[in-house]
């Protein structure tokens, strides 16, 4: 079993994306986990969201993140909600609309998990709305509904997608956080137009959405961990940063530069 990854005395974790890819999350979980929670020394895990789709095995992940949820209480762990999150409870809940627009965002790749899982020789493609509620667990879209849109720790305003720049995040539509691209784009036409960028509150941001980007961006006042085809896991403590790719069996140090 390889040796738990601590690169701080006492580690906060944000772990990007998953997209449906279970097999690294249970390596990334392995070195990791379990979390020190002794009174000086407690680590904490903040996941960013987009749990499924791209992947077949997003209920698989979510299975997973809800025994990491039932072992940790609330402020060790907090899970955050991405854009295909929140399609997935539309449909859920939602009419044909909604449905469509989740299967648009690869929708149909968590839909196959769900068969697989239940050793169904159906085809995805064969799946209507109506078939949602008797394929899907309610364990599952209950921890999804129980998600978080932004949370904050110590000077870091963290969340999945992005928000408007122009309002304060208290002032921000919970909407803007799971689907919002504008922010990302903002701080990278500052950069380039050698704009010092401007915000509402003094915090810095941390979000997957990372505008035309394929690699992790970081920057003094924003970064942005998605865009790539890994999962990258980076520690607030020591700002080292590690990164797993699909169908390895290890993390590994991943070496990034900040942008000014």
């Amino acid at each position: 079993m390889a040796r738990a990854w601590r690169p701080a005395y006492a580690c906060t974790y944000v772990i990007s994306d998953i997209c449906g890819n279970a097999a690294s999350l249970e390596v990334i979980l392995n070195r990791i986990f379990p979390l020190r929670f002794s009174e000086d020394q407690q680590d904490r895990c903040i996941f960013l969201g987009n749990y499924i789709d791209k992947f077949d095995y997003g209920c698989d992940v979510i299975e997973l993140l809800i025994r990491v949820k039932q072992e940790y209480n609330n402020d060790k762990v907090i899970f955050l909600r991405g854009k295909h999150d929140e399609l997935m409870l539309r449909a859920f809940h939602g009419g044909e609309v909604d449905f469509n627009l989740w299967m648009e965002a690869s929708g149909r790749t968590t839909i196959a998990g769900y068969l697989k899982n239940a050793k169904s020789k159906a085809s995805p493609y064969d799946i209507n709305r109506n078939r949602l509620k008797d394929l899907i667990p309610n364990t599952h879209i209950e921890f999804l509904q129980h998600t978080d849109h932004y949370y904050i720790i110590d000077q870091y305003c963290i969340f999945n997608s992005g928000f408007n720049v122009k309002q304060s995040i208290k002032e921000n539509n919970l909407n803007n956080f799971c689907f919002d691209t504008t922010s990302s784009k903002y701080i990278k036409d500052c950069i380039r137009n050698k704009i010092e960028p401007s915000f509402i509150d003094p915090y810095i941001f941390i979000g997957s959405n990372n505008y035309q980007g394929k690699e992790p961006f970081i920057h003094p006042k924003y970064m942005m961990l998605g865009g790539t085809d890994k999962i990258i896991i980076l520690e607030l403590n020591s700002m080292e940063m590690s990164a797993i790719s699909n169908g390895k069996s290890r993390i590994y140090k991943y070496n990034y530069d900040v942008v000014e």
